[in-house]
């Protein structure tokens, strides 16, 4: 592990890994591509100066946490003799940090935690204490340090072992595991509540005879505090259950999918049904986001074209009668396999711009908005721009304590000062220069929100676009005024009305976007927000 870089605290996402046996790392098992794909994402988009792992296979005292001090240790080879002795022969070069292991020391003590430094090798209760001994270590995600938990959604080993001829998954296996999703996936007031309700249902004691596997989830939940989980990806063998989840990095922009939807062509292709902007119901959510039952019901809301379903919720239970996650948008539905393909935003941005090439004219078919020659410069201000512009806007939006929003909301305007630079330092109309990229889709979609929404409702008010970032504003304009795509597809009724549960529609700012464009944006001054808190944020990028 490397030293803390305190001058780059990002806010990094947190991870469960369903980690399985030493025999995965040679196999052709589905699991192992899975966990590589989170190994890439680590190492490219996250970028971690450290990693902590709490881990199933390191059993401490029930009153106390083991930490690691070693700054170099073996590789422990719990196995049995028997096995291959290539199994033997792996290694994992690495060196621990003293500094980082006794900042976590620090901060459980400091949460009432008892922890004690430990120098061993690599290796093997309440839910609630492991809850909060995430939320004490929470902070580190702030220091650049990649936090990842490791066991199995399900974990009934001599299952397993006594079924290796037949691995068809045990009911018990199948229903703990979605259970299991349905809770993390909750939102992160009562997410607690529902995991800790898991360990009494009937089948709990057959899909973790002992708690030791399913114990880290509870800490990457207490850890990722306000953000959302998701279940990334599961498979089931017998008694043992796979689930990969992540906490944060979330995107919640069905506007980026309608633009590329848009700038694509694929308008004819792909029909759109549009719910209504404001979700209805108890304070849990339930029965959520609600079509009109005609399009002249709400301006520009439609129907459900496929199903005619009142409820966005019905169309997933069409596609898994069983599903107990939460529902959102955008959502892609197949016609032909019936099967709901996609629910991630930033996958469809990428995905709808080769996906349908085939049956495009040229001039369509041709428009990609990842250009070669600018991925690197675009996955590397995609990385920021949506931790702390993006997603940062939220976390001020939602936070519930002075002491949250203070720190929350300095990002946001960190990053709009950096994009100010940006877009005027390579001379527009686009934020790299002279191509419309998938920056611009990003940046876009918050942008075109800010003034008449998050300024007022997210309490994101230290700066307008319209006021304090000419570059931008002018960027903005731009897209809107000359790019029918991006006209289109902006509705601000819906953009105001989507953060008002009682439809009362806040009449400002007038006029909702304005108008004039200097086409040579090298004659904009550029502005920005001069806190110095900011400024210090904004040097970091």
């Amino acid at each position: 592990m490397a030293p803390v870089v305190d001058s780059s605290p990002a806010r990094l996402p947190v991870y469960f890994i369903s980690h399985g046996a030493p025999t995965l790392v040679g196999s052709a098992h589905p699991a192992r591509s899975e966990l590589s794909e989170i190994g890439k994402e680590i190492i490219t988009v996250n970028r971690p100066e450290a990693v902590v792992v709490f881990s199933a296979h390191w059993q401490a005292g029930r009153d106390n946490v083991e930490v690691n001090v070693d700054e170099s240790t073996d590789i422990i080879y719990d196995f049995p003799d028997d096995w291959p002795q290539e199994f033997r022969q792996i290694k994992y070069p690495h060196t621990g940090s003293k500094v980082i292991a006794e900042s976590v020391m620090t901060k459980l003590q400091n949460a009432g935690i008892q922890a004690k430094a430990v120098y061993r090798g690599l290796d093997h209760e309440d839910p609630d204490q492991h809850y909060r001994l995430g939320q004490a270590i929470a902070s580190l995600r702030d220091e650049r340090v990649q936090i990842i938990t490791s066991g199995m959604s399900v974990h009934n080993l001599e299952d397993y072992l006594s079924n290796m001829d037949n691995l068809e998954p045990k009911p018990y296996a199948l229903n703990f595991d979605e259970a299991l999703k349905c809770a993390v996936e909750q939102e992160p007031n009562v997410r607690q509540q529902k995991m800790a309700a898991l360990l009494d249902r009937e089948d709990f004691e057959q899909a973790h005879p002992t708690l030791e596997h399913l114990l880290p989830i509870y800490v990457s939940a207490g850890a990722a505090e306000d953000d959302v989980g998701k279940r990334l990806w599961t498979m089931h063998e017998a008694g043992l259950g796979w689930g990969l989840f992540r906490f944060g990095l979330f995107c919640p922009f069905a506007h980026r999918a309608n633009l590329v939807r848009h700038l694509k062509g694929l308008a004819d292709v792909i029909d759109i049904s549009i719910l209504k902007p404001y979700t209805k119901g108890q304070n849990r959510g339930w029965p959520g986001w609600e079509f009109p039952h005609t399009d002249n019901e709400y301006p520009q809301s439609t129907v459900d074209k496929v199903f005619g379903s009142d409820y966005l919720h019905e169309v997933y239970f069409k596609d898994d009668p069983h599903y107990q996650g939460r529902y959102t948008v955008p959502a892609l539905w197949d016609k032909n396999s019936k099967s709901m393909v996609n629910t991630e935003s930033t996958e469809l941005l990428r995905n709808l711009q080769t996906g349908f090439n085939d049956i495009l004219d040229s001039s369509h078919a041709s428009l990609t908005l990842y250009p070669k020659h600018l991925q690197s410069k675009i996955d590397e201000i995609a990385e920021w721009m949506q931790r702390d512009l993006n997603a940062g806007v939220y976390k001020a939006g939602f936070a519930e304590s002075q002491e949250v929003y203070d720190k929350n909301v300095i990002p946001v305007f960190g990053a709009l000062n950096k994009i100010e630079k940006i877009i005027s330092e390579h001379g527009g109309p686009y934020v790299l220069g002279r191509e419309m990229t998938e920056l611009d889709i990003r940046l876009y979609a918050t942008a075109i929100r800010f003034d008449v929404v998050y300024v007022q409702h997210f309490k994101c008010n230290l700066g307008m676009i319209r006021h304090d970032y000419p570059v931008i504003h002018n960027w903005l304009k731009n897209l809107y005024w000359n790019h029918e795509s991006f006209r289109e597809t902006t509705n601000f009724k819906h953009i105001k009305e989507n953060v008002n549960p009682k439809a009362i529609t806040p009449r400002g700012p007038y006029p909702d976007i304005e108008q004039g464009i200097e086409s040579d944006f090298k004659k904009l001054n550029q502005g920005g927000v001069q806190l110095p808190e900011v400024l210090a944020w904004e040097s970091q990028l």
